[in-house]
């Protein structure tokens, strides 16, 4: 998902490898044929860990003016911390209930630089420089089955495939937390400053989700959504756009890869 415009950055983020016990869309096909409306899959839970290869595109206003910056994959990699991502889905017949979880905290090396002043260079001054930030989202949404419909490749009525659709709503809450820490020496002189602001926010969204049995073990799921809505403190726009690839390779285990 992108990030809100409130914290005026973007995010670009991509499915690396999911293993767990049932997190897809929707179960997959089974030998009792769907009915026409809603999904029809009975009572079912999910839980999954996943892995996001991310990379950031970021945009600030300042006294002095703008900054943008772009963070690769590899940069948010050499600097990672640490990150958990958790995912979990109940599914009650039509009805069903997500919640996503994904906090992260990068790391930068310290930076030292030191330089010699006056006019025969009998003035070193020395300073240091440490960055680290924190995010964190957590989402929760609850999902209502508009339709199960046999899929383009059925061969008849007995085919257990379905194209499958979903309309969901709900809250995602977004908190960055950035920790800069720099020091400077002079002669007789030590001065140290910590800076940062931590910024949360909730945006609402509303959304809809598809899924398309390819076979009785691999579907193709597409979801998206869009809040924020510059209602009371949430963001100006947000938006989220996620397409997975999920094969059942085992009993109650899946892997997913996705964008």
């Amino acid at each position: 998902p992108a990030m809100p415009s409130r914290a005026r950055s973007a995010g670009l983020l991509t499915l690396w490898v999911l293993l767990s016990s049932l997190p897809a869309v929707y179960a997959r096909a089974d030998d009792t044929p769907a009915r026409e409306r809603g999904t029809g899959t009975g009572r079912n839970y999910e839980l999954g860990l996943y892995a996001w290869g991310t990379a950031l595109a970021i945009k600030s206003d300042t006294p002095r003016g703008k900054i943008s910056e772009h963070i690769s994959f590899s940069d948010v990699l050499r600097n990672l911390n640490g990150a958990i991502m958790l995912h979990g889905r109940g599914q009650f017949d039509d009805f069903s209930v997500v919640v996503d979880a994904f906090w992260a905290h990068l790391r930068h090396g310290t930076e030292r630089r030191s330089a010699r002043l006056g006019p025969r260079g009998g003035i070193e001054v020395s300073g240091q420089l440490k960055l680290a930030m924190a995010e964190t989202i957590l989402e929760a949404n609850a999902g209502y089955g508009l339709f199960a419909l046999h899929t383009p490749f059925s061969r008849n009525p007995e085919d257990v495939r379905r194209v499958r659709g979903e309309v969901y709503a709900g809250a995602r809450y977004y908190a960055l937390d950035p920790d800069i820490q720099f020091q400077v020496k002079t002669p007789g002189r030590n001065i140290e400053r910590q800076l940062g602001k931590n910024t949360s926010f909730v945006d609402a969204v509303v959304g809809l989700r598809f899924a398309l049995d390819l076979s009785k073990t691999v579907v193709l799921g597409v979801m998206g959504d869009v809040g924020g809505f510059d209602i009371g403190s949430s963001s100006k726009f947000s938006w989220s756009q996620n397409t997975v690839l999920s094969w059942q390779f085992a009993d109650n285990w899946r892997a997913h890869v996705g964008y």
